[in-house]
């Protein structure tokens, strides 16, 4: 998939690993990755638009 012209192309791919989840031995383990990358990636675009959160 060509994402280069994309508004996401800057983010990261998640998991970083970049293996498909359904590859993982343990796939909670690739969802949880996946779930502080979405945070981490939340936080850090809240911060560069001054928005306080929770």
């Amino acid at each position: 998939m060509d994402w280069a012209g994309s508004s996401f192309s800057q983010l990261p791919v998640l998991p970083e690993n970049k293996q498909p989840v359904t590859t993982w031995d343990n796939q909670d383990e690739a969802f949880r990755e996946i779930a502080e990358g979405i945070r981490a990636v939340a936080i850090e675009l809240r911060r560069k638009n001054g928005i306080k959160g929770a």
